[in-house]
């Protein structure tokens, strides 16, 4: 039901569901399900209150990357790149790809060429396997 509440863009209900959800398995999944729905519904501050309290707990450190990711943008989403900064920061210090594609797009809309190539390579070189990551892609997304 959760789900489809999401799939349907019902956000008051994909709440609800996702808060029920979490409260009975606080589980990291029921955590990022409830955070993406609070996002979704501008509810920011619901959405790190409950990320930062997922993050206290002991998880293996993909999850903690994902959901420390996520984290990054709920902040940017509440506040802008300014108020997600360091959070980026650190998350890309710790290898997580998601916040070099954010900080890569962000220099290049700054116009920081060179920076913006020096990120997008380091996510890159990190995971190859990535559809994103094949020559050609972003040819591939151009309107034809």
């Amino acid at each position: 039901e959760f789900r489809r509440a999401s799939t349907l863009a019902d956000a008051e209900l994909a709440v609800s569901l996702a808060e029920a959800l979490h409260a009975r398995a606080q589980q990291v999944w029921s955590a990022q399900n409830l955070a993406i729905a609070y996002t979704r519904q501008g509810e920011y501050l619901g959405a790190s209150a409950t990320l930062r309290a997922a993050l206290l707990q002991a998880m293996t450190a993909a999850d903690r990357s994902m959901l420390e990711s996520r984290l990054c943008l709920v902040y940017w989403g509440q506040g802008g790149f300014l108020a997600a900064r360091a959070s980026l920061g650190a998350s890309l210090c710790q290898g997580n790809s998601d916040s070099g594609i954010i900080l890569g797009l962000s220099s290049l809309e700054r116009g920081q060429l060179g920076r913006a190539k020096t990120l997008f390579r380091s996510v890159l070189g990190h995971d190859p396997s990535q559809p994103w990551a094949r020559r050609g892609w972003g040819l591939s997304m151009l309107p034809h």
